[in-house]
């Protein structure tokens, strides 16, 4: 250390000497450094100005470009005029922005700059769409696909490809586009790429909009496009979005709602000059008030058209667009006066110079105070690198762990077969026995070690299930019997539980319960006991388990919980230091406490509580939240005495809702899903031919029975409520016995589906023949359901939001049809599915629990054994 100091006190010295000769020269690449610091900070001001204020983006944006041409800077120069482009874009000003994209291209192509290239080619492909020339946007943006991936920058690429999505809408590819949307937006939502889920959204939108199918679909990620847009402050987005609500609702001819959507767009765009968005705003409310008979308003709203379209796209500007696409460097001057810009930009330099010259005074005097906390600092990385070092073996024994997962799973799966072949030759049986327990030993080591990983990631989800929570401690605490009786430790069980079902994870307490009966039967000695007490406590489950070994002393409690950690006395015996320490992360994780009573020679107890949530459902329960014989019916009537007559005859066997208008019911039914419709024909609005048609045109509805009602009693009539769909047409006035008799044959016939489902899962035929059901909104959820079989994260939420449902209405409708709540249907399918492939000898039980969503082997095992009845070795090759 003494060297060190002397050796920068003689660099101070040489210093001193050689400053009056070397000034310039520092003076010269400190001024440099500053500069460069200067246009990064220009940029990054620039940038965070597109969304708020196009003026100040500009200014910055010519402040770049004007520094870097004066120091001759290609890449800062490519950087400015890609940002112009897009700052011109959004003005409307698409000459500008194409001459300025170009000349970014061409610097970039030059100097094979890749992030500009991919950035700028981008850039005028969209100034090219929002041209109309969509030929010209498809060469550019698929030339920034190109760039990216020679980069190997996926994210980037998959925002580039939802642009891609908007031109392959416009040829009708719809199914395309949508699977380039969805694929941007997990890119965008995993890398927490907020500011490009909005363009996502509003494009998805536009494509359900387009497919005049799916008007809900479209209208929830327009809404999700303007309230994500609002909370980032990306005011084009909020405006596109106003605009496409405003079209949908105009299509549906809700006028009012409409105009109210667009004139709020229309004010936006107005705010910040957005031409090309006030453009389309104005075309749309001149339709609107046209559509409402409101010529006056209509004429007012053709000639803002006319002033528009003349100002984005005269002549001279379309002329000039043409000429810079053949050459680059034939485009206008800024028009903006750079000189002000210089001045400003030469008074921040000045002052930054002042402060440099102060720095360099102070700088001789202040080098060994940093030398000697440089001295320091070389500890600290020492420190640091063997932490990183530790890490990285961590990262590496993880690594290996997953790697012995095969090898294990090819000595755990010919081993299924081998006892199946020798089952009458008890010798062999007896080490095949032997092999089984070690090899699921190790199977569980490398789970820990695994979800330890998990863990520490905030990757781990917790699996919730109901069930007998007596009869699973009871599953687990008997799978240790057999080693108790061969180390001769005698197990004593106190169960205090009552005999009925809770809400647990099934997986976490499985951990849990193992590893420390585990722990208790390796350290206990011969001939002691190892007692398990288990009771609940209002909403607690405590659990201790108690041995008779050697114990722990007091300063080695709190480490026992370290990874890793052993005893001294127990470094010769078989194990890794991990249990106790998974058990306490996975007791934290739960919200719960676990704590330790021991001593030298007193042996060792643990006591575990959890919290606990009495279930209300039964696991076998087939109606979770429904009965079936009281649905949900919806009628609609303009009459309200007849609505009144209707609910006093059927309230005791339907829940009801009623409504007076058409356009209302339609809102009930995308809002609640009834199970059957009652409506009448003539009501306001919307009548009941066309409310037939609307929801039998509904993938999501158009199995819902609807009976129309109506004075209108000549056959002509009811054929036309027939073809338009309804399944049952009632003439006015009508008995309440004839109503009753065919809301029962609908109620029976929703039975039947029911039960023939059910009873069809038995059938030998493929997987997908078996649970395909007369129902299409059973299909479409199976559908979803086989989409995403082999990801375990797959769960109730997604499947509601493939939907386009809530939740508890998913599960109603599930409920309804398939006998099985919407957590039991995922997990039906699933394990139909596993139950395939383990006849078809797909693979070992591991590899197929994993393929069909389960994450671990033994929840695998046990809900196969529950809903099938036999252990899916059982089933293999059958």
């Amino acid at each position: 250390m003494y060297r060190w100091v002397t050796l920068m006190l003689c660099l101070v010295l040489l210093i001193n000497a050689r400053h009056s000769s070397a000034q310039d020269k520092q003076k010269s690449s400190v001024h440099r450094e500053e500069q460069n610091r200067t246009l990064k900070i220009l940029l990054e001001r620039a940038q965070a100005n597109l969304n708020q204020n196009l003026d100040s983006a500009n200014w910055y944006g010519n402040a770049v470009l004007y520094m870097s041409e004066q120091q001759g800077l290609p890449l800062e120069k490519a950087r400015a005029l890609s940002l112009k482009g897009e700052i011109y874009q959004k003005h409307g000003d698409y000459t500008a922005s194409v001459s300025s994209y170009l000349k970014a291209i061409k610097i970039g192509e030059q100097n094979d700059y890749l992030a500009v290239l991919g950035s700028a080619y981008n850039g005028l492909g969209i100034t090219y769409y929002l041209m109309q020339d969509l030929k010209q946007a498809e060469i550019y943006i698929r030339k920034a696909l190109d760039v990216k991936l020679k980069q190997k920058d996926f994210v980037y690429y998959s925002i580039i490809a939802s642009n891609l999505a908007a031109l392959l809408v416009h040829e009708n590819k719809n199914e395309e586009a949508l699977a380039l949307l969805k694929t941007a937006e997990r890119v965008a939502e995993n890398n927490k790429l907020s500011q490009y889920l909005p363009n996502i959204y509003n494009s998805m939108g536009a494509i359900y909009f387009q497919m005049k199918n799916a008007p809900d679909s479209a209208l929830y990620y327009y809404r999700k496009t303007i309230d994500l847009a609002e909370k980032i402050g990306i005011q084009q987005n909020v405006i596109t979005g106003y605009h496409n609500i405003g079209q949908l609702l105009l299509e549906k001819k809700q006028y009012v709602e409409a105009l109210k959507y667009l004139k709020t767009g229309e004010q936006l765009s107005e705010n910040i000059n957005a031409l090309p968005f006030m453009l389309k705003l104005v075309q749309t409310i001149g339709e609107a008030h046209e559509a409402t008979g409101d010529l006056r308003q209509a004429l007012v709203y053709k000639k803002k058209e006319q002033e528009l379209t003349k100002q984005l796209f005269d002549a001279e500007s379309q002329k000039a667009i043409e000429e810079l696409q053949i050459q680059y460097e034939t485009a206008k001057k800024d028009k903006i006066n750079l000189a002000q810009e210089r001045k400003l930009i030469q008074g921040t330099l000045r002052a930054e110079q002042a402060k440099i010259q102060f720095y360099l005074l102070l700088f001789s005097t202040l080098l060994i105070l940093v030398s000697t906390l440089a001295i320091f600092y070389v500890l600290y990385q020492r420190r640091l690198n063997k932490e990183k070092i530790n890490q990285e073996k961590i990262r590496i024994f993880e690594n290996v762990v997953h790697d012995i997962r095969t090898p294990l799973t090819l000595i755990h799966g010919p081993l299924q077969e081998l006892k199946t072949k020798y089952t009458s030759r008890n010798e062999e049986q007896k080490y095949f026995d032997l092999i089984d327990r070690n090899s699921e030993k190790l199977m569980r080591m490398v789970d820990e070690l695994l979800d330890v990983s998990k863990m520490d990631k905030g990757k781990y989800q917790i699996a919730w299930s109901n069930g007998n929570l007596k009869a699973y401690l009871e599953s687990l605490i008997h799978d240790f019997e057999r080693e108790a009786q061969e180390k001769q430790i005698r197990l004593v069980v106190h169960l205090d539980l009552p005999d009925s079902h809770y809400k647990f994870s099934k997986d976490v307490l499985e951990k849990i319960v193992f590893n420390l009966l585990s722990n208790a039967l390796k350290y206990a000695p011969q001939n002691s006991d190892v007692q398990i007490h288990a009771k609940v406590e209002q909403t607690v489950l405590k659990i201790r388990v108690q041995d008779a070994g050697r114990g722990i002393a007091p300063d080695d409690q709190q480490k026992i919980f370290e990874r890793f950690y052993r005893l001294k006395e127990h470094q010769k015996l078989p194990g890794t230091g991990i249990g106790l320490a998974v058990v306490k992360e996975f007791v934290e994780l739960m919200d719960g406490t676990i704590r330790l009573e021991s001593g030298i020679n007193l042996g060792a107890c643990f006591e575990i509580t959890l919290p606990l949530e009495k279930s209300q459902v039964q696991d076998k329960s087939v109606m979770d939240e429904i009965n079936p014989s009281k649905m949900q019916l919806l009628v609609c009537d303009d009459d309200a005495d007849l609505l009144t007559f209707v609910r006093s005859i059927l309230e005791k066997e339907f829940t009801i809702q009623t409504t007076t208008n058409g356009l209302e019911a339609l809102q009930i039914i995308k809002e609640k899903a009834p199970d059957v419709i009652l409506s009448d024909v003539v009501m306001p609005e919307l009548d009941g031919i066309g409310l037939v048609e609307k929801v039998k045109s509904d993938a999501l509805f158009r199995s819902t029975p609807v009976v129309l009602f109506s004075a209108k009693a000549a056959l002509e009539s009811r054929l036309i409520g027939l073809q338009a769909g309804a399944d049952y047409y009632l003439p006015k006035p009508f008995n309440p016995e004839e109503l009753k008799l065919i809301l029962r044959n609908i109620t029976n016939k929703i039975e039947k589906s029911r039960s023939d489902f059910e009873h069809q899962k038995a059938e030998k035929k493929p997987f997908t023949e078996r649970l395909r059901s007369e129902n299409d909104y059973v299909n479409k959820a199976t559908a979803f359901v086989i989409q995403n079989i082999d990801n375990a994260a797959y769960s109730v939420n997604e499947l509601a939001a493939d939907m386009c449902i809530s939740r508890s209405q998913l599960h109603r409708k599930l409920t309804l049809y398939t006998g099985n709540s919407a957590t039991q249907f995922i997990r039906m399918i699933r394990l139909e599915k596993a139950k395939d492939l383990l006849e078809s000898n797909f693979g070992n039980v591991e590899e197929i629990a994993f393929a069909c969503g389960f994450s671990s082997r033994s929840y695998f095992s046990s809900s196969f054994a529950e809903y099938f009845g036999k252990a899916p070795s059982e089933v293999m090759g059958g």
